[in-house]
C-alpha cells in the first residue's frame, strides 16, 4: 500500500469516527443540572450556545413529516436540520431563531418527561416563557408547560 493511500485512509476512518460523536448538550446538561439540584421549575430561557427566539417540544411517537409541518418547513429544509421521527425513549426539542431551525436536541426520557398535553405538545414556546413547572409523579418527573 502506498503512503499516500494509508494517510487518505487513515484521514476516512479518523473522519468517519468524528461524524459518529455527538457533542455533549448544552441544553440537556443544565436540565439535568436543575433537575439534580432539586428545583420546582426548569429554566431553559439562557441555555444553548446558539441563537434562539422559540423552541417546540415533540413527543415520543412524533412522525418527522408532522413536525416538519407545524414548523413549516419545506421537505429539503427539513432534511438538512437533522429533524426525524421521535423515538419512543425521547423528546424532540427544536429551537428557531427568526423560523428558521438553529438547533434540534434529542431528550431522553430517562432524564423527564415533558408534558404531553395540548398546551405545549408541538406548540411553539416563545424563549421567555420557556420555563416548565417540575412534577414528581409516580413513575418519574414530568415538565409541565406553563403557558
Amino acid at each position: 500500500m502506498s503512503t499516500l493511500f494509508r494517510r487518505y485512509l487513515t484521514l476516512a476512518v479518523l473522519g468517519s469516527a468524528l461524524v459518529g460523536c455527538r457533542r455533549h448538550s448544552n441544553v440537556i446538561d443544565n436540565i439535568k443540572h436543575q433537575l439534580r439540584d432539586g428545583t420546582t421549575q426548569v429554566d431553559i430561557r439562557q441555555s444553548g450556545e446558539f441563537a434562539w427566539d422559540e423552541m417546540f417540544v415533540f413527543g415520543p411517537y412524533y412522525p418527522k413529516d408532522e413536525i416538519c409541518r407545524t414548523l413549516k418547513l419545506s421537505v429539503s429544509q427539513c432534511s438538512t436540520t437533522g429533524i426525524k421521527d421521535v423515538d419512543e425513549g425521547e423528546f424532540l426539542l427544536v429551537f428557531m431563531q427568526n423560523d428558521t431551525v438553529s438547533e434540534t436536541e434529542s431528550f431522553p426520557r430517562k432524564i423527564a418527561d415533558f408534558d404531553e398535553s395540548e398546551r405545549c405538545q408541538a406548540k411553539r414556546i416563545r424563549r421567555d416563557a420557556a420555563v416548565f413547572t417540575v412534577e414528581h409523579k409516580t413513575g418519574g418527573v414530568y415538565l409541565v408547560c406553563r403557558l
